[in-house]
């Protein structure tokens, strides 16, 4: 009976798919959080971007300091989302000179304001992902600045003459 256990489980090849399915079972669920999670908080990230743009180009429309925070946040309420929260409400000067770091364009003040900039967060619960992390759900931000930028324009004409269709316009329109 010298190496007869031994023997007999080295040649025993039955139970071998279980096996290797229980030591492959924490890798598989491990793709699946994160193509699951990582998927969803992307979508959640894009979206919530979306709505910052949004919020920001909003709060620049009217006064930045005085209303901009509330334009803001009533475009998180058009977007129909549960759980966006404004993380912070800066206004601000913004100068476009190339020259400038682009992170010291923007610089927060009430004096003179043209730009906003709105940090937005929102808890998006994780699926998978709960199992290795043992937080059921985390937090993703975006941040937006809008400036406002005033234009004038003039438009000089006398509509004296309109022609629309006939002969008159078709020979006109040759020239």
């Amino acid at each position: 009976m010298r190496g007869g256990i031994g023997r007999l489980l080295r040649n025993n090849e039955s139970g071998g798919a279980a096996i290797l399915l229980g030591l492959s079972l924490p890798v598989i669920v491990g793709m699946a959080a994160l193509v699951v999670d990582l998927g969803a908080l992307y979508l959640v990230e894009r979206k919530l971007q979306g709505i910052a743009d949004a919020a920001a180009a909003s709060a620049v429309t009217g006064n930045i300091a005085g209303e901009g925070r509330a334009a803001a946040l009533a475009v998180i309420e058009q977007s129909q989302i549960d759980g966006i929260a404004i993380d912070s409400f800066a206004p601000g000067r913004y100068t476009p000179d190339v020259e400038r770091d682009h992170s010291a364009r923007f610089v927060q003040g009430l004096n003179n304001a043209n730009a906003a900039r709105v940090q937005l967060q929102q808890p998006v619960p994780l699926f998978f992902a709960s199992i290795f992390t043992g937080n059921r759900s985390t937090t993703i931000r975006a941040q937006a600045t809008a400036t406002r930028t005033n234009f004038v324009a003039y438009e000089l004409g006398t509509r004296l003459l309109l022609l629309q269709g006939g002969l008159v316009n078709g020979l006109l329109s040759q020239l």
